[in-house]
């Protein structure tokens, strides 16, 4: 059961990245951004699936009609197109209800320990890694292959960007070295975008917000966690 939930929500938050990056790099409908959010949203919740089952319940419903109201036309045609998506959404959903729940009686150390902070802050790093990942390797491909793989600002972006999944893997174990991780590498990629040439004033602003900023907050983050685990005693 663990096993294909992980693949689901890896599944949807690498589809939902895609559709965000097309978006973000302009000539897709908001119906797009709208459709890649509810996607991005299937590991969130099969994450907080373990505290609360009909809240996560509830919210894989909830993403999948949202995914068929605004996805490609061919999700509101064919059923076929939509049963990877929405189809699973309200599949793995009737399965989160139909899971029996703890036994009340059971042995604390048996029950979900992980805090719902916690849960979320996972959820939200694992869709920026996704995120990160996937705009990393299309900087490569794009900027690498039309310009002959010539050294340039778009190295040390891609570089910044693809350091991201690596920062959350190991923040799993590790917040501390993480969060400053990921603090070096938004610092990084201030400086590449500041060097990019002819670079429009919202592009700036885009990739200083939608790139840089979710690393400077992610680190912020597990730099406070990290304290906060060391703190207790």
């Amino acid at each position: 059961m663990r096993l294909v939930a992980a693949l689901l929500g890896a599944f949807h938050g690498v589809t939902g990245a895609v559709g965000l990056a097309l978006f973000l790099l302009g000539g897709e409908e908001w119906s797009v951004l709208v459709s890649a959010l509810a996607l991005l949203s299937t590991p969130g919740a099969l994450l907080l699936a373990p505290r609360d089952r009909v809240l996560a319940a509830a919210w894989l419903v909830g993403a999948a009609v949202v995914y068929l109201l605004t996805g490609p036309g061919a999700a509101r045609r064919t059923l076929t197109y939509s049963l990877p998506y929405a189809g699973a959404q309200v599949v793995a959903a009737v399965a989160l209800l139909l899971r029996r729940a703890p036994d009340a009686d059971a042995e604390p150390s048996a029950r979900p320990s992980v805090p719902v902070r916690a849960l979320a802050l996972g959820a939200v790093a694992t869709v920026v890694a996704l995120y990160h990942g996937i705009l990393g390797l299309w900087l490569v491909m794009t900027f690498g292959q039309e310009g002959g793989w010539a050294r340039g600002w778009w190295m040390a972006d891609a570089a910044s960007l693809l350091s991201t999944p690596p920062a959350v893997a190991l923040a799993w174990v590790a917040p501390r070295p993480a969060g400053a991780w990921l603090l070096a590498a938004a610092g990084l990629g201030v400086l590449a975008t500041l060097w990019a040439p002819n670079l429009a004033p919202t592009q700036l602003t885009r990739a200083l917000l939608l790139w840089l900023a979710p690393q400077l907050a992610l680190g912020a983050a597990f730099l406070w966690s990290g304290r906060r685990r060391r703190s207790r005693p």
